[in-house]
This record gives C-alpha cells, structure tokens and sequence, in this order.
C-alpha cells in the first residue's frame, strides 16, 4: 500500500467499516497543504492588525474562553 504511494504519488484511504477516516498522501502534497495553511492564517492575521482590530493574548483568549468572559 505504501509502495503506492511513494511511486506512483497516488493517495490511499484508510477506513473503517467502509468509511474514509484517513489519508495517506505524498509528502509533497501535506507540505503544500501546511504551507497553503500557514499563508492562509498568516494573511488572515494581517489584515487584522491592518483593520486596528483589537487582539487578545492566546493564555487571555483561553482564560476568557473557559471562564464565559466573551464579550458579544
């Protein structure tokens, strides 16, 4: 199965009682998938500081977060 894989770049499903759970793929195709991931967050954050919008610390977010103190 990985011989497939590694030769011929193809993607291999694992499931469970007939159901897709995983993926096995190229390394070159996750890279690219974090990479793409990575820009996309990277782009998302700039705008943000561009707009002025307020942050929050990620420790305060998680504390705000599990105490209900979320401002709407």
């Amino acid at each position: 199965m990985l011989d497939l894989v590694d030769r011929e770049g193809r993607r291999v499903y694992v499931t469970k009682r007939g159901r897709r759970v995983a993926a096995i793929v190229p390394v070159d195709v996750a890279e690219r998938s974090e990479e793409e991931e990575d820009a996309y967050w990277a782009a998302r954050a700039a705008r943000v500081l561009e707009a002025g919008e307020p942050t929050v610390a990620w420790d305060e977010a998680v504390r705000m977060l599990e105490t209900g103190a979320v401002d709407e």
